[in-house]
């Protein structure tokens, strides 16, 4: 007997439609593996999950009251080890709970703990003031910053079955009139696509962003509107270049999404001109192969960015361009426009993505607009 099931006999062991493990799934609530466009899903996980004691409400108020020890915050001074178990504790409570963000919000003297669903927001308990303080100092320096302090970004892991579950985390700080609120963003790392066989829906489209991925020079501008998938579609791409190991590849982003094996990742604020141009040159210094912009946020001084991006590409170098566009050919006149030069003879292609729902599973997907440049390989 196969110790892979197709979704049929997942659907059948379950005992449930396909329309409730597709949701599963989407949740990241199920653990399955896309195997090129298919899914299949391991036996023993699918056991382990049938027998899995329900997370229920009584275990996060357990968890609360060790948390929100009234008593002077007595068991809140334990040792440090102890705070890092309780708030990973936390944090995978709400990961089994399929939500999405964690909320820790100034109530008065206390602290609301609520958790972002699908169903919407849940309300769970209220924390003391010295359990927040601790949990938060726990985040603090468990974790890195995105440019600011305000704004970090830690990884756990656990074992599950035959399974590593690992979870990126984007911690977020904000002062507000009431006190101090944190928000806890929550994405598993089997939800993040991580190739192009994952985002593309026909050999076609993977042909095509395969060979783009393989150019050795030239502009890839990665197209749509907000939130269609751009910043996924361009990492795949920058993971099929970088999985081979043989070029430098460098990102320049506003925020980093989540970190991308064999890549250099640079954040800076793309709407600072003096410092994306000091950042920009100091990546040019260090012999890169790659660029990737994220320019969607830097809309004061396009030219800047999209006419740097342009050099880099006419001295050798392959760098794609995310950018916010209604079409390829939209896309292609406001980078001509802002650029003021010709693009078309270092241009190697220009993707455009919508996401659009499917009727029967109710998963979105992209759908895929090409436009080949002069220095597409199909083109030569």
């Amino acid at each position: 007997m196969s110790d892979y099931l197709t979704f049929e006999e997942a659907s059948t062991l379950l005992n449930t439609p396909r329309s409730t493990l597709y949701r599963w799934l989407k949740a990241g609530k199920i653990p399955g593996h896309k195997l090129g466009r298919q899914w299949r899903f391991l036996r023993s996980e699918l056991d382990a999950f049938i027998h899995e004691d329900d997370h229920g409400t009584d275990e996060i108020n357990t968890l609360i009251q060790r948390l929100i020890s009234d008593s002077g915050g007595q068991e809140m001074n334990t040792a440090l080890s102890t705070i890092k178990e309780l708030s990973e504790e936390l944090i995978w409570h709400a990961v089994d709970q399929q939500a999405s963000v964690i909320h820790l919000s100034p109530r008065l003297e206390r602290y609301q703990l609520t958790y972002r669903t699908a169903q919407g927001l849940r309300q769970i308990d209220e924390l003391s003031a010295e359990a927040f303080d601790q949990l938060d100092e726990h985040w603090l320096s468990s974790s890195r910053p995105i440019r600011r302090e305000e704004k970090r970004r830690l990884c756990l892991s656990r074992q599950r079955a035959e399974n590593t579950d690992r979870l990126h985390i984007r911690y977020q700080k904000l002062d507000t009139f009431g006190g101090e609120r944190l928000a806890l963003h929550l994405i598993r790392e089997s939800r993040i696509a991580t190739s192009i066989n994952m985002i593309t829906n026909t050999q076609e489209e993977h042909a095509t962003l395969h060979r783009w991925s393989q150019s050795s020079q030239g502009v890839i501008l990665i197209a749509g509107r907000s939130g269609s998938g751009k910043t996924t579609t361009a990492y795949c791409l920058l993971q099929e270049i970088a999985q081979a190991e043989d070029r430098v590849v460098f990102t320049l982003e506003d925020s980093v999404e989540f970190s991308l094996t064999h890549v250099n990742q640079v954040s800076v604020d793309l709407d600072d001109e003096i410092a994306y141009r000091r950042a920009f040159t100091d990546i040019i210094d260090s012999d890169l192969d790659v660029l990737f912009i994220s320019s969607h946020f830097a809309q004061r001084h396009l030219h800047t960015l999209w006419g740097s991006a342009l050099s880099a590409a006419e001295s050798g170098h392959l760098v794609l361009v995310q950018i916010e566009a209604d079409s390829v050919e939209d896309a292609h006149n406001q980078f001509t426009q802002a650029t003021q030069r010709t693009l078309d003879e270092h241009l190697v292609g220009v993707v455009w993505q919508c996401l659009e729902k499917d009727v029967n599973s109710g998963q979105r997907s992209a759908h895929y607009d090409f436009l080949s440049g002069a220095l597409d390989q199909s083109a030569q």
